[in-house]
């Protein structure tokens, strides 16, 4: 199967609202309505309605319906579900902001699709981190993705990494690159550098405003990709006049109910982008540009692909 669920996260509310959310939105069971009882049924393969077999799995459930009670009045109409009366479902016209939604929510839990999939839409969420990027940066910015697959790097850095650190020493107006350490890396990856947005300017002295990024796709373990993307990281490659700036765009929407990061010390020492960010990043106006482009409505067709499969079982 292209998709399957997985590890349930019991005891984190947050990653199992975005479950019972990608469950709802692919159509489970093929049910309108999702009550919590529906979902406990679903998650464990128990047949009937009410038979909680398992106590801390029927508690996580119920808060997880907390955190989207929670999203639903943050995301407004951006948020691609309705929850009434405990039953949750799928609005049946989508704005563009909730198309952009379930792309991050798909995104956020890529462990439960299959591989080639998991590659395709890291791709996507580096394309939409690029978008949410540019609109953190000036107008007269260059945003572009460094990862190794990209475009961006194929035209312009070049595909061996060596010569694409040489290349973004020089953007970034370093006062020194080491030859024999950018010598050391290999010459396929990205170094831990997804995105690259700088303010050129035409004065050809050292210094330069600039952002580097790194996209973390991912569930858990994203904490420990804060710093790939540091100018710390780069100290032995790179001598700085002023060190760029370091983001982290993440999918998961890494809140509590009232709004409040779940936890500071995974989102310190960088600039964390989460779900909700993107979206107070990225106005109305992106959001309908957004959807209308290609690599979006690729992903639309794969993910109503796997869906209506998954539905079907």
């Amino acid at each position: 199967m292209a998709f399957q669920i997985g590890k349930i996260e019991q005891d984190a509310s947050y990653l199992l609202a975005d479950l019972l959310e990608l469950l709802v939105a692919m159509g489970a069971d093929g049910r309108k309505n999702y009550s919590p009882a529906d979902m406990f049924s679903i998650l464990t393969g128990t047949p009937g309605i009410g038979n909680f077999s398992d106590p801390q799995l029927k508690q996580e459930i119920d808060d997880a319906f907390l955190d989207i009670d929670y999203r639903q009045k943050r995301f407004g109409p951006a948020y691609p579900f309705s929850l009434k009366k405990n039953l949750l479902s799928k609005k049946t016209t989508q704005s563009p902001g909730a198309r952009i939604y379930i792309l991050l929510l798909a995104t956020s839990r890529l462990k439960s699709f299959k591989n080639n999939l998991r590659s395709k839409w890291a791709t996507t969420f580096a394309r939409i981190s690029r978008e949410c990027l540019s609109q953190m940066m000036p107008d007269n910015a260059d945003v572009r993705i460094f990862d190794a697959n990209s475009d961006d790097r194929r035209n312009y850095y070049g595909t061996n990494l060596r010569n694409a650190l040489q290349k973004l020493g020089d953007d970034l107006r370093v006062t020194h690159k080491d030859d024999v350490e950018i010598g050391r890396h290999h010459h396929a990856g990205d170094a831990g550098i997804d995105l690259v947005g700088i303010v050129s300017m035409d004065d050809h002295v050292e210094g330069a405003f600039a952002v580097l990024g790194q996209c973390a796709a991912q569930q858990t373990n994203w904490p420990e990709k804060r710093f790939e993307a540091s100018p710390l990281s780069f100290k032995g490659v790179f001598s700085f006049l002023v060190d760029p700036f370091a983001a982290l765009f993440i999918p998961v929407a890494y809140r509590d109910t009232s709004g409040s990061w779940l936890s500071k010390r995974p989102v310190s020492g960088v600039l964390v982008v989460d779900r909700l960010r993107f979206f107070l990043l990225l106005g109305r106006k992106m959001r309908t540009s957004i959807a209308a482009k290609q690599w979006f409505t690729d992903f639309e067709a794969q993910f109503s692909k796997v869906a209506n499969a998954f539905a079907k079982v």
